[in-house]
C-alpha cells in the first residue's frame, strides 16, 4: 500500500469511528431527555395524584362525622324504642340521607395507563394504589346501600343502623389509608431494581 492509501484508509477510519461516536452520544443525549421527561412527568403525575387524594379526604372529612352522629342517633332511639319503621320517626333538621362523599380517581386512572408509575418509588405507588381501593369498596357500600333504599330494603331503622355502621367502618378504613398515602411515609424507597 503506498503511503498515500494508507493516509486515505487512517482518514476514513477516523470520520468513521467519529461517525460512530456522534450516533452513539445522539442516542444518549435522546436517552438522556426521555429518562428526563418521563421524570418530569411522573413527578407531575404524583402531584395530581395526591392533589386528588387531598380532596378525597376532605370529602371523607365531611361526610364521616355525619355517619357517625347519624348512628349515634339511631342507637339512641333503639336503646329507647322498639325496631321501628323509618317512616314513624321524626326527621331530624340535618338529615342529609347517605350523604355520599364525591371520591375522584381521574388523576390515579391517567397516570396507571401511561408509564408515569414506573418512576415513582414502590412503596409510593403501593400506597395510593391501598387508598384508592379503600375508596372503591367505599363507593361499593355506597351504591348497594342506595341500591337498598331504592328498593324498600331500608325500612326498619336498624336496617339504617347498620348501614351507617358499614359507611362509618368502611368509610374510616378509607380516611386512613388515604391520610397515609398523602403524607406518603416510603416515599424514600427505591423503585424495584433501581
Amino acid at each position: 500500500m503506498s503511503g498515500r492509501s494508507l493516509g486515505q484508509l487512517r482518514g476514513l477510519l477516523v470520520e468513521g469511528a467519529m461517525i460512530t461516536f456522534a450516533v452513539i452520544l445522539g442516542f444518549l443525549v435522546t436517552d438522556w431527555g426521555e429518562d428526563r421527561r418521563e421524570r418530569l412527568r411522573s413527578a407531575e403525575a404524583l402531584e395530581r395524584v395526591r392533589a386528588e387524594l387531598r380532596m378525597n379526604l376532605a370529602e371523607l372529612e365531611r361526610a364521616l362525622p355525619y355517619w357517625e352522629s347519624m348512628g349515634a342517633r339511631f342507637d339512641s332511639v333503639l336503646a329507647v324504642e322498639a325496631d321501628v319503621s323509618v317512616w314513624e320517626l321524626e326527621v331530624p333538621d340535618d338529615w342529609r340521607g347517605l350523604s355520599p362523599p364525591s371520591v375522584r380517581s381521574a388523576s390515579w386512572e391517567v397516570a396507571r395507563s401511561t408509564r408515569a408509575l414506573g418512576q415513582l418509588p414502590f412503596g409510593t405507588v403501593d400506597q395510593a394504589a391501598i387508598a384508592y381501593e379503600s375508596l372503591d369498596d367505599l363507593d361499593q357500600v355506597l351504591d348497594e346501600a342506595i341500591a337498598s333504599l331504592l328498593q324498600g330494603r331500608l325500612e326498619r331503622l336498624s336496617e339504617w343502623r347498620r348501614t351507617f355502621s358499614l359507611l362509618e367502618d368502611v368509610g374510616g378504613g378509607a380516611l386512613i389509608l388515604t391520610r397515609r398515602s398523602i403524607e406518603g411515609p416510603n416515599d424514600g424507597e427505591e423503585t424495584p431494581g433501581g
